[in-house]
């Protein structure tokens, strides 16, 4: 096999593990506020077998779907439009609290009002949302996670701080390496997409600090078309 299609196959399954990883998070998202609905008919009385189900059959279609995701096919497109960044992150900070369901975690948002910019809303959407659930697992019970939006220049400055357990100085220079995790049952390239998908967008991500007191990440990204 000569070296250029080797690399083609490689970069396909690169790919293709990326996208696996940005559906099985939304799956988990489904599965995780289907248990606690379960748990809240449950306590109520109200959990009849119609329902219990139903919601055992979204549960296993979840679970159909994170299993085929290896018959992906790569896309690698961008889908453009003008949206409010101001309420997009507060809809990915609500969508991420399902993370911690289980913890006593806080979410600070400070949010400037209706800033609009021209981008790929879901795209940045699922990295957003990528890092705040690496916030909150980075917490081991008790702690907060933080959002910020500004902007300077034309520049959208997003911040995700979270007072959980700090980087080590060994993992900070691997964070963005595909492959590289830190987790017990981690796949190594949560933030080698988040960083691709938001350099597709002319966007940059960079750890600002990591210490036992803080850890904040920051999104730099354009405003205009």
């Amino acid at each position: 096999m000569s070296e250029e299609l080797f690399n083609s196959i490689e970069n396909i399954q690169k790919h293709i593990s990326f996208v696996s990883h940005e559906i099985r998070n939304n799956i988990s998202i489904c599965d995780m506020y289907s248990q606690i609905l379960k748990r809240k008919l449950e306590l109520s009385g109200n959990l009849d077998s119609s329902l219990n189900d139903a919601i055992d059959c979204i549960q296993q279609s979840l679970q159909f779907i994170s299993i085929n995701l290896t018959d992906l096919k790569a896309i690698n497109s961008l889908s453009l439009k003008n949206f409010n960044l101001s309420k997009t992150l507060e809809n990915c900070v609500e969508m991420s609290k399902v993370f911690a369901s289980e913890k006593d975690i806080s979410f600070k948002l400070d949010v400037a009002d209706e800033i609009y910019m021209y981008s790929d809303e879901a795209k940045l959407s699922s990295c957003v949302i990528n890092i705040i659930k690496n916030a909150i697992e980075a917490i081991e019970f008790k702690g907060y996670v933080s959002l910020s939006l500004s902007a300077v220049d034309n520049i959208a400055i997003i911040k995700i701080a979270n007072n959980g357990s700090p980087i080590s100085e060994n993992s900070k220079n691997s964070l963005f390496e595909y492959g590289y995790t830190t987790k017990t049952c981690g796949s190594g390239f949560g933030l080698c997409l988040t960083k691709k998908y938001l350099e597709s967008q002319h966007a940059q991500l960079k750890l600002v600090k990591s210490d036992e007191k803080e850890t904040i990440f920051e999104i730099d990204i354009p405003l205009g078309v």
